[in-house]
């Protein structure tokens, strides 16, 4: 264990310039920028020092912003698996500081398989946990584990931690470095309760408040499919009693980075692929009775028990801590911690960009239950609305809040269209009827860009596949009305059916939405008896309005907005692109565009660029070209469709075209 009372300075700064402007300012410190990540034989450590703030600098929040990228090397490409990595400190104070050996972060990648160069996502999580050992120098490790080729796939990975400078909502004391392996589960001779033997510790005097983090993922197989498809609890257990349970299982088909070239629908244990791992909290509050500062405790975390038949594979990868803090029992603080609804953040890609109800989360940072709290939101440069929300948010807990009023578009008019962003503000002015005891974390500006405007001469049309009778549901709600415009419920759609809603739409807000009830979308890949399906919005015309990919999981979602005065329809600039396999020598190319005038450029390349030369066909009519794949190596090859700048895509493989 670490104890930071002797290594923590403490600034004398006063109350005002911490609430007003040293709160505010922020930093970031970025330890891997695009550095190219590769598997080893099995795990392989990519090591490096980061200067961190000194301890004279008083830190309020630290956001971890990971993003995965393709690899900038030309003959690198995205690597393939999901595979476990952790973030992990090695070392503090340099090269004769503290060893430590302390995850912090722990990430699932994604099936990278068919992003092409340019492709990337960022993942955030708050790792303020941590923060008294992010100081100074500090030794990090990227620990990527897996057994793919590292000649030619891997990430380029960059980390950021955007550090806010303040008054810390709890003064850190100790941190106990508790469960730290891989835990096999299910061996008759060695149950996992024998392996997560309970904690006992004495707690410090001064702590009045102590936090159990737990990273927890399942993996490995058996015949029941433990660990990694299959859910089991977890409990933990403080001097005997327990404070949490907890069903260890994470649905894919919501998750936000789709879709992806594996399984990334199904679901798993406690992960999805393409997941960085928000940590398991417990919080518990000691300052009474025999919850108090230098008493003795006994921490426990049991599995549901379980064993396998035969041998198994299955282990539970857990890390845990207990961190014991120092809290104002008395401070009414709260944190704007996130805005999901609206938001350009990639982790909320699936609820934006819409002019739905706003979505905010807000983090208690206090000892204390919040009942209601005064919020004032709005646009900016348009109407701020105010309203009084009141609920339950448990000491230390994150929620989030629907607002009452929705987003108001900005981009309305002509002038407006132009911009590529607007700011939504949000700012809580009081809680619980009182003034914040922290105010500088009370406000948040989010970016956000704009829906689709469309004239609404339309034609909605699924083609449904094989299981929809059973699955799939369609509807299209006007929001501003509030009324159901039409809906297709289960039954209502026929399997293997192209179901046809043709419609003029009045001026206003409107969402639709088609849901799959098996979670793996129109189309997907693993799923060949499902066979495949399309959804497209066209106009009167037959252009194409709006195309959605069939491989999306759970649900379809477009927010837009119709402007019945608009001169031209807003049709979609992307081309559609299909491959179709033909005789196991050649890959036909279909392609479909709203513009018929413009010609088509089409270029098919390898995956990482090892073929000397592309293949390049224009056409002025028709949609579809034959590319005789014979002559060029086994492997995945891309497909751009261009029409002016803008470019639709899809993959192939060779080795699936060849006998």
């Amino acid at each position: 264990m670490i104890n930071f009372t002797r290594i923590i300075l403490i600034s004398i700064i006063s109350c005002f310039s911490i609430s007003i402007s040293f709160a505010q300012e922020k930093t970031s410190v970025i330890p891997f920028n695009k550095k190219l990540i590769t598997t080893g034989n099995g795990v392989k450590s990519h090591l490096t020092w980061a200067k961190f703030p000194s301890n004279e600098k008083e830190i309020r929040k630290i956001l971890l912003k990971l993003t995965l990228a393709t690899p900038e090397e030309s003959y690198m490409s995205c690597a393939h698996w999901d595979y476990l990595d952790k973030l992990i400190i090695r070392r503090k104070d340099g090269v004769k500081g503290y060893k430590l050996n302390y995850e912090i972060a722990r990430m699932l990648t994604p099936y990278g398989g068919h992003n092409p160069k340019g492709w990337e996502f960022t993942w955030e999580v708050d790792v303020t946990d941590f923060a008294s050992l992010l100081r100074d120098s500090v030794e990090l490790d990227y620990l990527h584990s897996g057994w793919e080729s590292s000649s030619d796939r891997g990430w380029a990975l960059t980390t950021e931690f955007e550090i806010t400078y303040g008054k810390p909502a709890k003064t850190p004391i100790k941190i106990h470095h508790v469960y730290d392996s891989s835990y096999k589960y299910g061996c008759k001779d060695n149950s996992i309760e024998k392996q997560l033997t309970p904690y006992n510790f004495k707690a410090s005097k001064s702590t009045n408040y102590i936090r159990n983090v737990v990273f927890q993922t399942g993996h490995g197989s058996d015949e029941g499919g433990n660990s990694e498809f299959c859910a089991k609890w977890r409990k933990v257990l403080w001097n005997n009693k327990e404070i949490s349970h907890k069903v260890l299982w994470t649905e894919g088909g919501d998750n936000p980075l789709y879709p992806q070239a594996g399984t990334w629908i199904h679901d798993r244990g406690n992960w999805i692929p393409g997941l960085l791992i928000n940590p398991d909290i417990c919080d518990i509050l000691v300052k009474k009775g025999l919850f108090a500062g230098g008493k003795k405790y006994t921490y426990d975390l049991n599995m549901e028990p379980y064993t396998a038949i035969g041998n198994p594979s299955a282990a539970q990868m857990i890390t845990s801590y207990l961190i014991e803090y120092k809290i104002d029992d008395e401070a009414l603080d709260v944190e704007l911690y996130d805005v999901i609804v609206p938001s350009l953040k990639d982790i909320h890609r699936r609820k934006n960009p819409t002019t739905a109800y706003p979505i905010i989360e807000i983090k208690n940072h206090s000892a204390k239950t919040i009942k209601s709290l005064n919020i004032t939101y709005g646009t900016k440069g348009l109407k701020m609305y105010s309203e009084v929300w009141s609920g339950e948010i448990k000491p230390f807990e994150v929620v989030e809040i629907e607002l009452k009023n929705r987003v108001d578009n900005v981009f309305t008019t002509e002038e407006k269209k132009k911009e590529k962003e607007s700011e939504f503000i949000v700012t809580v002015t009081a809680v619980n009827g009182e003034k914040d005891t922290y105010e500088a974390d009370n406000r948040m500006v989010s970016q956000f860009k704009p829906v689709e405007i469309h004239k609404g001469n339309f034609e909605f049309l699924l083609l449904s596949n094989n299981e929809s009778e059973r699955e799939n549901r369609m509807t299209l709600r006007n929001m501003t009305t509030g009324k159901t415009v039409f809906e297709y419920g289960l039954g209502d759609i026929k399997n293997d059916q192209l179901l046809k809603e043709k419609i003029t739409l009045e001026s206003g807000d409107y969402f639709f939405e088609v849901t799959d009830g098996g979670g793996n979308g129109l189309s997907f890949w693993a799923n060949k008896k499902g066979g495949k399906g399309d959804c497209f919005i066209m106009d009167n015309n037959k252009s194409i309005v709006k195309y959605f990919n069939p491989d999306f999981g759970n649900s379809i979602r477009y927010w837009f907005r119709v402007d019945s005065n608009l001169e031209i329809e807003n049709l979609q600039k992307e081309p559609i692109v299909k491959i179709k396999m033909v005789n196991h020598a050649k890959a036909t190319i279909n392609y479909i565009t709203s513009n018929k005038k413009d010609k088509i450029k089409i270029v098919v390349k390898s995956y990482v660029g090892r073929v000397g030369k592309t293949i390049v066909k224009e056409a002025t009519e028709g949609n579809s070209v034959d590319v005789d794949m014979t002559s060029y190596p086994s492997g995945l090859y891309f497909v751009e469709v261009w029409q002016n700048e803008c470019k639709g895509n899809a993959t192939f493989n060779v080795k699936e075209l060849k006998k």
